[in-house]
């Protein structure tokens, strides 16, 4: 007897089964990926516009607390503002096949712990690592990331100024920028002072910036005898005792080309010979007086001892400060009158400095250079003496 099938007898489907259970494990590690994805995509993104950014906007030029706060709410508010959009890509296909999903879901909860991780945790983590843990170098990795975009920095205004002053040929440029120097902060405009008393050639030599430069480092009082102390032991002992013969005469110097235009310009006003050769002669008269005059200011310059250019000036801006008493200054303008390797000019200006710095006793130690053979010093010595017998003591109050 033959058994027939029962047509409404369910039927066994073996087949599929492995091959599902593959799927569902592949699409479990592709939902994975993708969500970790989504929560560091944006703060990858976020992190490469604000480097592009600061580049171009001169972030870190700011105070570097601003700087920092404004790249973390940046940091923050894109991360976030990223986040949802891509969830928003990503949302139609994940609600297709939400079933079963582990990561990554499409319920308003799971979106939500996204937004806080992608948007708000992982951003403040990242900036925080960034910004305090530090690299082998001592530095943290936003200042590494950062230096290579800043903006080169302006040079400081008074670093400007100095240069000006330097560069300048104009000796009214050349006071005007130290006097403008003395309206900046003490520490920077002093510095520019000394600067240009080491690097302007014309510093030393011409009598106005000479004495403008002067003034300016007095008026800071004993904060500049530092620097002043300084430039004057740096001279040559040999440079002590005089100044160095220059190379050409100072007419040749400062005059010579003057009068050799003035003399063609005055040949090219006039045909007539006659009126010519004496405007000519007048000029060769005036021209020849100019360089005896400048030969006898010389002669007597190096006759009356004058010291380096450098020496003179620091005992000249000593002289210049407002101050009454200083007991390192005192002994220093005593042991520079006394050093006979300096030149005569300057011992001269060391002795009016301790009448300056001293008081009456100081009178008995000045008698013995009214009999030194230079004249200059014995005049300066009397001159000496003569200010400090000015000076009166404090009359004592009655009780």
């Amino acid at each position: 007897m033959t058994s027939e099938k029962n047509p409404s007898a369910p039927q066994k489907v073996p087949a599929e089964q492995p091959k599902e259970r593959r799927s569902e494990g592949g699409g479990r590690s592709s939902d994975f990926v993708i969500f970790v994805l989504e929560l560091l995509l944006p703060v990858a993104l976020t992190s490469a516009l604000i480097y592009w950014a600061s580049g171009i906007l001169g972030i870190w030029n700011l105070n570097r607390t601003l700087a920092l706060v404004i790249i973390a709410i940046a940091l923050v508010v894109f991360s976030l503002f990223i986040s949802i959009s891509l969830d928003g890509i990503t949302l139609p296909m994940r609600q297709k096949s939400d079933a079963g999903r582990i990561f990554n879901r499409a319920n308003a909860r799971a979106r939500l712990v996204k937004f806080i991780l992608g948007g708000l945790v992982i951003p403040i983590a990242v900036f925080a690592a960034a910004n305090l843990v530090s690299l082998p170098t001592h530095e943290t990795v936003i200042s590494v990331l950062m230096r290579p975009r800043s903006l080169p920095p302006k040079a400081p205004l008074v670093v400007a100024i100095g240069n000006t002053i330097i560069n300048s040929a104009n000796s009214a440029t050349k006071v005007q920028g130290i006097k403008t120097l003395q309206t900046f902060p003490a520490a920077d405009s002093l510095a520019q002072l000394f600067r240009v008393l080491k690097d302007d050639p014309n510093a030393l030599t011409d009598a106005s910036e000479y004495e403008a430069l002067s003034k300016a480092i007095a008026s800071y009082g004993l904060e500049a005898k530092p620097g002043l102390l300084t430039a004057f032991n740096q001279v040559d002992p040999t440079q002590r005792k005089g100044y160095s013969i220059p190379s050409s005469d100072p007419f040749d110097r400062y005059f010579s080309a003057s009068f050799e235009g003035l003399s063609k310009e005055i040949g090219d006003l006039t045909t007539d010979q006659t009126v010519k050769d004496a405007y000519l002669a007048r000029i060769d008269s005036a021209e020849a007086d100019l360089k005896a005059e400048l030969s006898k200011v010389a002669a007597e310059s190096v006759s009356a001892g004058s010291g380096a250019p450098l020496l003179d000036f620091v005992m000249d801006t000593f002289l210049e400060m407002n101050i009454k008493q200083e007991p390192e200054l005192l002994l220093f303008a005593k042991k520079t009158a006394a050093d006979a390797t300096y030149a005569d000019s300057v011992r001269g200006q060391a002795l009016l400095l301790i009448a300056k710095l001293g008081g009456k006793d100081e009178i008995d130690g000045l008698y013995s250079f009214m009999e030194n053979p230079s004249d200059l010093v014995q005049a300066k010595a009397l001159e000496a003496i003569a200010l400090l017998g000015t000076k009166e003591t404090t009359p004592a109050k009655s009780k």
